[in-house]
């Protein structure tokens, strides 16, 4: 019978992890090591400073004791080593754990360390299972039947836990669904929780916390059409926000639509901040209507209550500016240089105009920001307008993002790397400054860019090779 390699693979690597720590062999160097493996995954730098003294001694009953008399022989432990705890096995060094097995092992470990459990205030999960087609290891997207309740274990046996990031698994179903249901079984709550990040599907956490004051959804989850509907994730997990009273702060990675926006605004009537991420309409579509972006902000209008609003970067505001050339070889050399501070300054046109769609659909805002531009209410004048940090500099401005170029890219062929005149202009002509630098300027298209002499890496375009 021919058993595919994977699960060979799998196999050994939960035989391996399922081996107890043999503290004899480690400190003679030819084991592992004596100290839980969930504080090795901390990562504070006071346990690799002190590694040698606790593999001498008992480290599990010294720093999960902290009346033990083992701590006589150790520098004093600090307070928070164990304030940040993660069930991890998805980061730098930790990527051939079996996703369920090292939760299953890290939770246990946990749950026998009464110092963890009672000084602990944030709680990172991510749990990466091992079922794609291209893993070499594999495991089913359904958690051991123990799992769920381990978790519920641990959230009631930590009285300070305060912060829950639990990023995966969510987006599967079959892996989320085990949980929110044990949750609900178990009636769990969550009284001290006040900030949680969560990613789809995991709105039982959310129901778990009576005094969630800030809610975050995960990054990286994938939309479709069929989860904004009433039935999908997202909308569940607006619902479950909306009966948290004490929610204040709202943040929440989507394709935006006004109808999105309405759910939002229906929904969180009661927030004071709301953090746009995603995107407002489609970055690359030209045809897309422009007015999508203050007809999202239109239907937040019900938040009454709002003082701080980010949106994503003008960009992803559906206004008519695609960003750019995501390639980095047009950035390259003196030409890439010239280019880069036109986008740039397309950006800010850009970012001006968003935020005087801002102010003029929710003008009673404290302060906002629109990707990593952030405009205080001290920016905003009594008529609304924002004083924007590069007006009246925006030559500085352009130049302090992109320096004159000096030469030495390595990406420019030999004999071809022009160095750039400090006093010569910021674009490519001292007549297109003249126009690209006043500040009534409007953008009309990628044209106004001029092509002569672009480097792009190792090749040269000239004019006279366009047709």
């Amino acid at each position: 019978m021919w058993i595919p390699i994977k699960f060979v693979l799998s196999f050994l690597v939960w035989l391996q992890q399922s081996l107890g720590p043999l503290p004899i062999l480690y400190r003679n160097g030819i084991g592992p090591s004596s100290i839980p493996k969930f504080i090795h995954d901390i990562r504070h730098p006071w346990i690799e400073e002190n590694r040698y003294s606790l593999e001498r001694i008992d480290a599990k009953e010294a720093l999960c004791n902290s009346t033990s008399i083992l701590r006589t022989s150790l520098p004093p432990i600090p307070d928070d080593l164990f304030k940040c705890l993660n069930i991890d096995n998805n980061r730098a060094g930790s990527g051939s754990r079996l996703g369920w097995h090292n939760a299953d092992a890290r939770l246990r470990e946990i749950l026998d360390c009464p110092a963890a459990l009672q000084t602990s205030e944030h709680l990172y999960v991510y749990i990466y299972v091992h079922n794609s087609k291209y893993d070499n290891l594999w495991e089913p997207l359904t958690p051991p039947e123990t799992l769920p309740n381990l978790f519920a274990d641990l959230f009631i046996a930590m009285p300070r836990l305060a912060n829950i990031k639990w990023l995966s698994p969510s987006t599967a179903e079959a892996s989320s669904s085990a949980f929110n249901m044990t949750f609900s079984q178990r009636q769990l709550s969550l009284p001290t929780v006040t900030n949680l990040t969560v990613g789809a599907n995991m709105e039982a956490l959310v129901l778990s916390a009576p005094n969630l004051t800030s809610l975050e959804t995960a990054d990286g989850y994938h939309w479709t059409s069929s989860e904004m509907e009433a039935s999908g994730p997202w909308q569940r997990l607006i619902k479950a926000a909306g009966t948290r009273e004490h929610l204040k702060s709202f943040s929440m990675v989507a394709a935006w639509s006004p109808e999105l926006m309405e759910s939002v605004s229906l929904a969180l009537p009661h927030l004071e901040t709301l953090i746009i991420g995603g995107s407002v309409g489609p970055r690359w579509s030209s045809s897309y209507p422009t007015e999508n972006f203050k007809n999202v902000l239109s239907a937040a209008k019900n938040i009454t209550q709002l003082l701080h609003l980010a949106v994503p970067p003008v960009f992803e505001l559906g206004l008519g500016f695609d960003g750019g050339a995501d390639c980095g070889n047009a950035y390259f050399g003196l030409s890439g240089t010239k280019y880069g501070r036109s986008v740039t300054r397309e950006s800010l046109f850009y970012t001006e105009k968003a935020g005087s769609i801002v102010m003029d659909v929710i003008p009673w805002l404290k302060s906002f920001s629109i990707g990593s531009h952030r405009v205080e209410h001290r920016d905003i004048g009594q008529d609304g307008v924002v004083s924007w940090p590069w007006k009246g500099r925006l030559k500085e401005a352009l130049l302090e993002q992109w320096p004159r170029y000096a030469g030495g890219d390595p990406e420019i062929g030999d004999g071809r790397d022009k160095t750039e005149d400090p006093d010569g202009p910021v674009f490519w002509s001292f007549a297109e400054d003249e126009i690209m630098l006043a500040d009534d300027w409007t953008p009309h298209s990628r044209q106004d860019v001029n092509l002569q002499d672009l480097d792009l890496g190792m090749y040269e375009l000239d004019m006279e090779d366009i047709e």
